[in-house]
């Protein structure tokens, strides 16, 4: 699926063509999946649930629900520049349902309602906050695949951005927004390279 997305665009190749590029029959691919947009969907998150073990790693430094979302957006920041295809596919596939967080939608919520009842994240409606924080991280992607185009991307105002953009969403004010990304910055400088 990756491959099929990343040189064909989301919507540029066939079911067939997905049976034949994984020499399975029509009905297997039908047994997994409904249509070939759930296999983008699956494909996707599978993708996500790989990359998982050493995320969760550096999401367990985070000292709280703020700090663990806008440091989940700068994850896939990072996994966007090291690994290129997977930010055009991400880019490509990305939109409201497929959350960009390591571990999930399931993972994100549970995240952002233990920071709305401590106080530490200021939203109205959940799943929207959400969303939004979500496209966010896959804007960020998207805006890096277009730039590492055209030339070297340089990464920290990326992370800022996401940061800031992701404190906002969850209602910190300035100073808070401030702590948050020089943390999300130094932890992302003093991270293992993949």
């Amino acid at each position: 699926m990756r491959h099929l997305v990343v040189n064909h665009g989301p919507d540029g190749f066939s079911v067939q063509q997905v049976t034949e590029m994984a020499d399975v029959a029509l009905g297997t691919f039908y047994n997994h999946f409904t249509d070939r947009v759930d296999a983008i969907d699956q494909a996707f998150e599978a993708e996500m649930r790989r990359q998982e073990p050493a995320n969760e790693a550096l999401l367990e430094t985070a000292p709280d629900s703020l700090h663990s979302l806008a440091l989940s957006a700068c994850i896939v920041i990072h996994r966007a520049s090291v690994d290129p295809d997977w930010a055009q596919f991400a880019a490509s596939v990305g939109r409201e349902g497929l959350w960009a967080c390591p571990g999930g939608v399931d993972t994100a919520r549970e995240i952002l309602a233990v920071g709305v009842e401590s106080g530490q994240v200021h939203v109205h409606h959940l799943d929207q906050a959400l969303r939004t924080v979500g496209m966010v991280a896959l804007a960020a992607v998207a805006s890096f695949v277009a730039e590492a185009a055209r030339t070297e991307p340089d990464l920290d105002p990326t992370y800022r951005q996401a940061t800031q953009s992701v404190c906002g969403i969850l209602g910190a004010d300035s100073e808070r927004t401030d702590q948050v990304t020089r943390w999300c910055l130094e932890t992302l400088a003093s991270a293992p390279s993949d």
